[in-house]
């Protein structure tokens, strides 16, 4: 991996984002439409969590709980790391393996501009 790949180069542009107080029905339907594994949730227009396939697995299906009035703010992951998009891949892809992340959003200023993934690292 080149030390001098910039996150713009390889990041996903177009960040799919549920607000926080929709529900695991909206955010899962909006997952299989997409056909993605997360979302960024956000609040007022700032990303604040990250809301995966795992979290509504074992968060709520597995704990009996209903999808239809359980939101996504109640199961999201709030250990949000965010990068900027002039950002070098090999820092954020450290950053990531260092507290067990699989996507981090990019902002360009305070703008959320893209994502970056494990498989965007991969490719």
């Amino acid at each position: 991996m080149s030390q001098n790949v910039e996150l713009s180069e390889v990041m996903t542009e177009g960040v799919i984002a549920v607000e926080t107080d929709s529900t695991i029905v909206e955010a899962s339907n909006l997952l299989e439409e997409e056909n993605i594994r997360g979302l960024v949730v956000i609040d007022d227009g700032e990303a604040v969590g990250v809301i995966v396939c795992r979290d509504i697995v074992y968060q709520v299906v597995s704990e009996g709980e209903d999808p239809r009035d359980t939101t996504v703010e109640d199961v999201m992951s709030t250990d949000l790391i965010v990068a900027e998009e002039d950002e070098y891949l090999d820092d954020v892809a450290m950053a990531m393996a260092k507290n067990d992340i699989s996507r981090v959003p990019v902002v360009r200023g305070d703008m959320l501009v893209g994502i970056v993934t494990q498989s965007d690292i991969l490719r």
